[in-house]
Parts: structure tokens; C-alpha cells; sequence
């Protein structure tokens, strides 16, 4: 019984090592660092302070900035799937 319980325990902390360095080698993709540079675009232009005065080109260069990034008809057909 005891043998059982340990073997589960080393299978559970094997998983947990796994899952964790898994996870780690994916956190910089190639899908991460383009949408981690979107952001900061984003972020540029919310901080821009000739921007902040002229809302319709803010807002302009925000939509130019993130529909470079997403493809919206890609989105919807993932997420209406069959219906």
C-alpha cells in the first residue's frame, strides 16, 4: 500500500515538473513576441501625447494597430463554428 502511495505521489510530482517546464520554454513564441509587440504599439499610441489631443486619428491608428494583429473573419468562423 505504501509502495502504491509513493509511486502516485512520484507520478504527481513528475507531472507538475513537466507541465511547469513545459510551459516555460513556450512563454516566448513566435505568437507571444507578435502579439506582445501589438501591445506595446497600443500602449504607444494611448501614451502619445499628440494623439491624445486628435481623438478620431488616435482612434484611427489604435483600429490600423490592432487590425494588423487579428483577423476578424478568422474569429467569428472559430467562434460560431457550426452554427
Amino acid at each position: 500500500m505504501k509502495r502504491d502511495s509513493f509511486c502516485v505521489y512520484l507520478v504527481a510530482i513528475g507531472l507538475v515538473v513537466n507541465l511547469a517546464v513545459g510551459s516555460v520554454c513556450f512563454a516566448d513564441s513566435e505568437v507571444t513576441g507578435k502579439l506582445k509587440s501589438t501591445i506595446d504599439q497600443v500602449i504607444a499610441i494611448v501614451k502619445d501625447e499628440n494623439l491624445k489631443k486628435d481623438k478620431q486619428s488616435r482612434r484611427a491608428a489604435l483600429r490600423k494597430a490592432i487590425d494588423e494583429r487579428f483577423d476578424y473573419r478568422q474569429m467569428v468562423m472559430r467562434s460560431l463554428a457550426k452554427n
